[in-house]
């Protein structure tokens, strides 16, 4: 969870802080009429937060298959990590959004019939409204994101499908299938509940497969982001 730093660092360098602490929130829900349900995400609020009236980078920060929007902060240690490396000046202080991704649609993409939106939602919903509700620096220079495994592949698809919007993407033992449009059928009629035409399919695999992205995505798109990849 050690690299979770190298992504902070990329958002630049900041003075030290001062004694206050630093908060974070693992509970928090919000209403999404995209997904007609109420989704939780956690919060880091660095330690000059509550007295300031600054606004400050944030980081989207994406949990593994499994987890939930906890898993960064019960065993990712991302408190001591990001308290750490900014009160050694190798970051800026800065707010760490966790969303849920969890539950029976588990995943970060839009499903095959259109019937479950979560990028949708991410987009549309959750984002402005983190970045409403908390004081965050606007535009892409101060917008990173990063994530773990199926994390790891969700910061692929959100930085392949929106370079304009992060200046940063770090994914951490990324999930990149399906490599095939027969292994997205196969993975596609494990996850969906009805039968998907031939095209439903093939749509989706090039919606969502990253090496389809990566090798259809333009040069200057992809080199918009700066980009940490590490798997180990």
């Amino acid at each position: 969870m050690g690299t979770i730093r190298i992504v902070i660092m990329l958002l630049g360098m900041s003075p030290l802080l001062t004694a206050q602490e630093s908060r974070v929130l693992d509970n928090l829900t919000m209403t999404s009429r995209i997904l007609n349900c109420e989704k939780k995400y956690s919060v880091y609020l660095p330690a000059d937060y509550e007295t300031s009236q600054r606004s400050y980078p944030v980081m989207y920060l994406l949990h593994g298959g499994g987890g939930n929007q906890a898993e960064w902060v019960q065993r990712g240690e991302v408190k001591h990590i990001a308290d750490k490396a900014i009160l050694e000046g190798t970051a800026t202080p800065m707010i760490i959004v966790m969303p849920d991704a969890s539950g029976v649609h588990r995943g970060y993409a839009n499903d095959a019939l259109g019937e479950w939106k979560y990028e949708d939602f991410f987009f549309e919903e959750f984002m402005p409204y983190i970045e409403k509700t908390y004081r965050v620096r606007p535009g892409k220079r101060y917008r990173a994101i990063a994530g773990l495994s199926m994390g790891g592949n969700g910061t692929f698809i959100y930085a392949l499908h929106h370079p304009e919007l992060f200046a940063a993407a770090c994914p951490l033992s990324a999930g990149t299938a399906p490599h095939t449009l027969e292994q997205a059928g196969t993975r596609l009629a494990m996850m969906q509940q009805k039968e998907l035409t031939e095209d439903q399919i093939e749509k989706w695999y090039h919606r969502y497969s990253i090496l389809e992205l990566i090798n259809n995505i333009p040069d200057e798109r992809k080199s918009a982001v700066r980009w940490y990849i590490d798997c180990g």
